[in-house]
């Protein structure tokens, strides 16, 4: 030390450096099964010997390396004498037996590994709770608190065979059982999750461990368009505005396309590409969602959050009840339907008629369909598909509120057309709805040009205030107001094609109820499905499935009905 005048003194002293921070555990869950006869010599009461180093995730201290640190299980110690040694201990640093180890009260001391051994048998399952402790060079410790899982999958504890099953049924809100559903049973355990498949609506899994948390979940990704119609975005959008709210928890989920646990604009945008084929899939969601069944919705028009699987604590017996509703999503009014059987779907109910005015289409120049109106109408949506022939289109242009690209699409010579709006509008008989412009490819007269057809959306307007759902014709009128008689029969191609699962057949008969047959044949001309059907006047469709057929190629559809018959050609991807 030095003063102002130049003065100099010093002093010498002792200082320690003592580490007193204890070591920081980072450790790990651990699942394990017992062993029958651990030592192989006989009928030992099943067991298992752990280490306390198999919980470590990476403990580490701030002075002794990590290799030097010392792992025990909970209070107890190593005798410090014998740290070096091999021995058993109990409590803090005293002598244990062998016999005291075997029945789980004692510690075996591993120098080698610097870590203490235990034994678990019976008693312990299905899970307990350990304290691991890691001390450091200098005595410093700390603890974390393990969970231990033990199964008895060798049945060779004395209850060995307590086992439960757990079952329950899938079905919609409405109790219609869906086909395809895979259910899943998860738990903590290696040899968990296991599957099984929806039969009749119910599932089951036997000889479940008891005392044991597992969840139930189901999944089924098929067909996202199956129930889904423009109707639906006139009930969503009725909802999302106040006028009408959906009146059930479960069309509330099934409107959440976006999965953003509320209902809006993305969810309309969403739904409609998927009904006009613009995507075959739900980008954030997939086309079934499944509800615990026992969930009691607190606000029916915001349900969230939904309970996605079926949660069961510490399973003590038979349960039978682990049932769950199927959501379809995007069907706001529950009209699913299964496709399990080959039918032909037949058409009914009020016409909205349409007209063009025929004309004839001149080769290689761009072409203007009008379609028109007929009669006054107050609607609030729409959905049609237009059949072109010998043109393709190009762009729809329409009088409807808010029509724009987002409302159609087209697919080579098919227009999906879709048009909700959030109120009723009216639409004036003589009012030119939808104006088609397209590339004529040949000269041909309108009449011979479209169809308004079912193949890929039915075609359909919903009227009033109760949306009845209408059909739709189209008229094809000469230059004085005369009806034209349009082609009476056509069978369009399949639709998907090619087809992985199953595709449509669609065909018309304007002036006829006949019985039909439509029959498909392989590149020999052989016969491989066949059935008759009873057809009605107007659109008809049939549905093929790949089962019905043979292996993946190309295959010839006939459609045989009173003097009319024709043959298209098909493809089959397995």
């Amino acid at each position: 030390v030095t003063d102002g005048c130049g003065n100099v003194s010093s002093c010498t002293t002792t200082f320690m450096v003592v580490d007193q921070k204890a070591p920081t555990p980072y450790c790990i869950n651990v699942y394990t099964a017992l062993m029958a006869d651990p030592d192989g010599d006989g009928p030992l009461s099943p067991m298992v010997e752990l280490w306390a180093k198999d919980f470590d995730k990476g403990a580490f201290d701030n002075c002794t390396e990590q290799e030097d640190l010392l792992f025990t299980f909970g209070d107890s110690f190593p005798v410090l004498a014998l740290i070096d040694e091999a021995h058993y201990f109990k409590g803090e640093g005293q002598l244990a037996t062998e016999a005291e180890y075997l029945a789980g009260n004692a510690q075996y001391w591993d120098p080698v590994e610097q870590t203490a051994g235990m034994v678990f048998d019976c008693d312990d399952r299905p899970s307990v709770n350990i304290e691991i402790r890691v001390t450091d060079e200098k005595g410093n410790s700390d603890t974390c608190l393990i969970f231990l899982g033990i199964i008895d999958n060798q049945d060779g504890c004395d209850n060995a065979g307590s086992k439960a099953d757990i079952a329950g049924n899938i079905s919609t809100s409405t109790g219609e059982f869906v086909q395809g559903i895979e259910v899943r049973l998860g738990a903590l355990l290696p040899e968990y999750p296991r599957s099984t498949e929806v039969v009749d609506g119910t599932f089951a899994f036997s000889d479940n461990d008891l005392f044991i948390d597992y969840d139930v979940t189901a999944a089924l990704n098929d067909n996202p368009s199956n129930g889904v119609s423009t109707l639906d975005l006139v009930l969503i959008q009725r909802h999302i505005v106040g006028l009408s709210e959906l009146d059930s928890p479960y069309k509330v989920i099934a409107a959440d396309i976006s999965n953003d646990e509320k209902l809006s604009a993305l969810d309309i945008i969403e739904l409609r590409k998927v009904i006009l084929g613009v995507q075959d899939e739900f980008n954030s969601v997939d086309s079934w969602r499944f509800v615990d069944a026992a969930q009691e919705f607190a606000d029916v028009v915001s349900p969230w959050p939904v309970d996605y699987s079926v949660d069961i604590d510490n399973l003590e017996s038979n349960i039978n009840s682990a049932n769950m509703v199927a959501v379809k999503m995007g069907d706001v009014n529950d009209t699913y339907t299964s496709f399990t059987n080959q039918s032909t779907d037949v058409r009914s109910g009020n016409l909205v008629s349409l007209s063009v005015v025929d004309a004839e289409l001149v080769s290689n120049t761009v072409g203007i369909i009008e379609i028109t109106n007929d009669e006054k109408v107050t609607t609030q949506g729409l959905q049609m598909s237009i059949e072109f022939n010998k043109v393709t289109p190009i762009t729809i242009e329409s009088s409807l509120a808010g029509f724009g690209d987002a409302n159609y699409s087209i697919n080579g010579n098919l227009v999906t057309i879709s048009w909700s709006a959030n109120t009723l509008k009216t639409v004036d008989a003589g009012q030119v709805l939808f104006t088609i412009i397209c590339n004529v490819e040949s000269n041909i007269a309108i009449s011979d040009v479209i169809t308004i057809s079912d193949r890929k959306l039915r075609s359909e307007v919903y009227l009033g205030e109760s949306h009845d759902i209408n059909n739709v014709e189209l008229v094809v009128r000469d230059g004085n107001g005369s009806e034209v008689e349009l082609t009476s029969k056509v069978l369009l191609q399949n639709e998907p094609n090619p087809f992985t699962n199953e595709t449509t057949i669609s065909y018309y008969l304007k002036n006829m109820e006949t019985s039909a047959t439509i029959k498909v044949m392989d590149v020999m001309g052989k016969v491989i499905y066949s059935q008759s059907v009873n057809a009605n006047k107007g659109w008809n469709t049939h549905s093929i499935s790949q089962s019905d057929l043979a292996a993946s190629g190309v295959y010839y559809y006939q459609l045989d009905a009173g003097n009319f018959s024709e043959i298209k050609s098909m493809i089959l991807v397995k």
